[in-house]
């Protein structure tokens, strides 16, 4: 059975920042499957196989 995680980037946080988290959570073994974004807000939904 797969996991799925919602991430989205927060107000405040800059874009690069972002990008960090996500790059850390695909390290660990999760892929983006969807990204959507609304003006400036941006969400990635994660699988990871367990």
């Amino acid at each position: 059975m797969d996991k799925y995680k919602i991430i989205q980037k927060g107000i405040f946080e800059s874009k690069s920042k972002f990008e960090e988290r996500l790059n850390a959570l695909v390290l660990e073994g999760w892929n983006a499957i969807s990204i959507a974004s609304d003006q400036s807000r941006l969400t990635v939904l994660l699988e990871k196989n367990r």
